[in-house]
């Protein structure tokens, strides 16, 4: 899922500051289907780290939330 800009936008962010143009997009979500311990090797490797991990009772569905490691 992407967030399109229709104008230009500054945003801020803790101490960043983004500028967007208008066309520009940012990455959202991503949906995948997997299971937890692919999911968790995919974002270790792509350099996010996991903060929580949900999923149903018989996990057929799941909910990370994960951040940057960089932050």
């Amino acid at each position: 899922m992407f967030f399109h800009f229709k104008k230009a936008t500054k945003v801020n962010f803790r101490e960043e500051k983004f500028n967007y143009n208008s066309g520009d997009k940012v990455l959202l979500l991503v949906s995948y289907k997997s299971d937890q311990i692919k999911m968790e090797n995919l974002l270790d490797r792509t350099g996010f780290l996991i903060r929580a991990f949900y999923t149903n009772p018989d996990k057929s569905y799941g909910l990370i939330l994960c951040q940057p490691i960089r932050y």
